[in-house]
């Protein structure tokens, strides 16, 4: 859970030497579910030199794991691959994590990360250049979600980049 913690706080280095360091761990312990979640976690939060390899080897992991049966909270995991995505500035692959998140949506139904899939959907949008009313549909219904939920963090998150569309600012 620290490297899930450090990468929704978006400090990457942190992630990566939280996942490092528990990676052994869960090699010792031979679990393949903590390994898979580690080892996708880790990989997004490389930087530099490789990580466009390890950026797909993410991917892969997230396949086998779907193709394994993993369902709860597979959503969560899509939206972390597309905050993933937009962080080494790759649209396209946010896009498809962001339309996959949905889908998933629609065949579980609501889970607690579905605000923060409206939020990346959101945030693909502006990448693409959207006008910004388009843009602040998503953060208002990601923002509108939240609330219903009592999700504060997700609500924060939300509220924080509608507000970034509407003042204009869309620097992080």
């Amino acid at each position: 859970y620290a490297g899930l913690a450090r990468l929704s706080e978006r400090n990457w280095l942190a992630c990566q030497q939280a996942m490092s360091e528990y990676l052994p761990l869960g090699h010792a312990y031979g679990d393949p579910f903590p390994i898979a979640i580690s080892t996708i976690i880790h990989r997004l939060s490389l930087r530099g030199a490789g990580e466009a390899d390890a950026f797909h080897e993410a991917r892969a992991l997230m396949e086998q794991l779907r193709h394994g049966g993993f369902s709860l909270g597979y959503s969560n995991l899509l939206g972390l691959f597309a905050e993933g995505a937009l962080h080494y500035a790759n649209v396209d692959a946010a896009e498809v994590a962001v339309r996959e998140a949905f889908e998933h949506l629609d065949r579980v139904g609501p889970e607690l990360w579905e605000a923060e899939i409206h939020r990346l959907h959101g945030d693909v949008l502006r990448e693409r250049g959207q006008p910004a009313a388009v843009v602040a549909q998503s953060y208002r219904r990601a923002l509108d979600i939240a609330e219903r939920q009592h999700a504060k963090l997700l609500e924060l998150r939300a509220a924080t980049s509608l507000v970034r569309i509407l003042a204009g600012s869309v620097d992080q």
